[in-house]
C-alpha cells in the first residue's frame, strides 16, 4: 500500500513538473500543447501511466522544436491527431480496456444462454 501512495505521489510530482515545461513554452507551443493534451487525456487507461510518458515525448519534442525554431508542422505534420495517435501505439488505452471488457460481458452472456 505504501509503495502505491509513493508512486501516485511521484506521477503527481511528474505531471507537475511537465506542465511547469509546458508553461515555459512560447506562446504558439504552449496553446497547442494544451489543445493535444485535451486530445490524449481521454485516452488515458488505467493510472494514466502510458498517456504521462507520451506527454512527456511530446513536450521533449516541443521544447527542441522551439529551441531549434520550427515550426509545429515541421515536427508533428499537418496530421496532428495521426502524429498523437503515433504517439500512443503500444500504450494502454481506454478504448483497448473497454474493448476487452465489452469482449468479456459479451462471452459471459454467450456462456450462459
Amino acid at each position: 500500500m505504501l509503495e502505491r501512495i509513493r508512486t501516485l505521489m511521484e506521477e503527481k510530482g511528474e505531471y507537475r513538473r511537465q506542465l511547469a515545461r509546458a508553461a515555459a513554452l512560447p506562446e504558439r507551443y504552449r496553446q497547442s500543447f494544451e489543445a493535444l493534451q485535451q486530445y490524449l487525456w481521454p485516452c488515458a487507461a488505467g493510472d494514466g501511466r502510458d498517456v504521462l510518458e507520451a506527454q512527456g515525448e511530446l513536450l521533449d519534442l516541443m521544447e527542441e522544436g522551439a529551441a531549434e525554431g520550427r515550426t509545429l508542422p515541421e515536427l508533428m505534420g499537418e496530421d496532428v491527431a495521426g502524429f498523437c495517435d503515433s504517439l500512443l501505439q503500444g500504450r494502454r488505452l481506454w478504448i483497448e480496456d473497454q474493448a476487452r471488457k465489452t469482449n468479456r460481458r459479451i462471452a459471459k452472456r454467450r456462456n450462459h444462454t
